[in-house]
């Protein structure tokens, strides 16, 4: 396990039962190679060991200016998006600009999501452009 190479694969082809298996071998790092397992998992659209990888505070899910958020956005994994997005270790400078380009795409991820801790002028401006058709209940959990 010293090349990290079997959680990497792992990570990439979606198996969430030898993900954790491996985690659970101190030799193994999933943080290896710049948190790579995240990385691809995020990319490939792999929300269960996503959900596996962010339990392990070795891990960084904004590694690589926050890569995987970029990569599960491209290739339109959305749920997979909201997951990294709740992840405190993802707040950073961008997280705004990440979190409107989420909500554009959907709202079952933003009202997932809404707890997330943005400014109230971003909340504002969100619901300005896109939460007019949704009901007031929605829009007071959203914006709590």
């Amino acid at each position: 396990a010293s090349s990290n190479w079997p959680i990497r694969s792992a990570c990439a082809f979606g198996h969430p039962k030898v993900v954790s298996v491996l985690l659970k071998d101190p030799r193994v790092d999933p943080s290896d190679k710049d948190n790579r397992c995240i990385k691809v998992a995020a990319e490939f659209g792999r929300k269960n060991v996503v959900q596996l990888l962010l339990q392990d505070k070795r891990v960084d899910p904004s590694a690589g200016q926050n890569y995987a958020i970029w990569m599960a956005y491209k290739n339109k994994y959305m749920s997979v998006v909201c997951l990294l997005l709740k992840d405190k270790r993802c707040r950073g400078a961008d997280k705004e600009y990440q979190w409107r380009d989420c909500f554009v795409q959907g709202r079952d991820c933003i009202l997932k999501v809404g707890r997330l801790d943005i400014s109230m002028q971003m909340k504002m401006l969100i619901c300005s452009f896109f939460l007019l058709p949704y009901n007031e209940n929605e829009i007071k959990d959203f914006l709590l």
